[in-house]
């Protein structure tokens, strides 16, 4: 079974973007009967004819329609020529990868998550400057002109790179902000991480287990001196046992 290239204008990808669509699923209509050559599991890909800048996984084939979650940006070579009316069957890992320099080394990257999780772990000071991070993605990754009208255009949404960024950096805590002001600011303003963390001092713990454990006790200190916490808000009940560390295998088991 095949994968399914489909060409559309810019806007029209866009606005089927996952951080731009309402609807919980994303339709392509006009099919010729079923498409007996690709199945629910299989990737389409939406093509502007130049690159591929936005795919998704199919959920279903009817005879009309495919139906498929909505899309992620990306930005990667056409695995074929895309057709101006209808769509191609392809093999998706033919588009291609994300290939960068990172502090003189060539890093490779499948999709746009990995791209930005290996940006954040190669590029400290990226993890405190969210500008920084998407330049890095758009003119090392992507290798855009960003003073090109057209090539600027080409650019993975800054809306999707926050996102991942927040998924990576805050819910999971992972290469989290190493200035203290960044980490409090980035923490105020997801919407999200009180999800992931009880508060503000549990995502500090976190963020400074997380640097012990890749050796940087220095960052790990900067961040644990740089607040400080009632300590009321840990605390052992009369039996002894720590209830902020009953609450924290608690989650983990969740």
């Amino acid at each position: 079974m095949k994968d399914v290239l489909v060409q559309e204008s810019r806007e029209d990808i866009k606005g089927k973007l996952a951080p731009n669509f309402d609807g919980r699923f994303c339709y392509y209509r006009g099919l010729d009967g079923k498409p007996e050559k690709t199945k629910p599991g299989k990737k389409i890909l939406y093509s502007t004819g130049q690159r591929v800048i936005a795919e998704s996984t199919i959920i279903e084939v009817e005879e009309d329609y495919l139906r498929f979650d909505p899309l992620t940006p990306v930005s990667r070579p056409n695995p074929a020529s895309p057709s101006k009316r209808g769509l191609e069957y392809v093999d998706a890992e033919d588009c291609g990868k994300y290939d960068i320099e990172i502090m003189g080394i060539e890093h490779s990257y499948r999709n746009t998550h990995k791209l930005v999780r290996g940006i954040l772990e190669n590029r400290r000071e990226a993890r405190n400057d969210r500008d920084l991070l998407k330049h890095i993605v758009w003119t090392k990754a992507q290798d855009l002109d960003l003073n090109d009208s057209g090539q600027f255009q080409e650019r993975i949404e800054p809306g999707y790179i926050d996102n991942v960024s927040n998924q990576i950096q805050l819910q999971n805590c992972a290469y989290p902000p190493t200035d203290p002001e960044t980490l409090e600011s980035m923490f105020k303003h997801s919407s999200k991480v009180n999800r992931h963390f009880q508060n503000f001092e549990d995502f500090v713990n976190s963020a400074v287990k997380f640097y012990d454990r890749q050796g940087m006790s220095g960052e790990a200190k900067k961040i644990n001196s740089a607040f400080s916490f009632s300590s009321s808000s840990s605390f052992s009940d009369s039996a002894g046992i720590d209830i902020e560390e009953v609450k924290q295998k608690v989650r983990q088991t969740v």
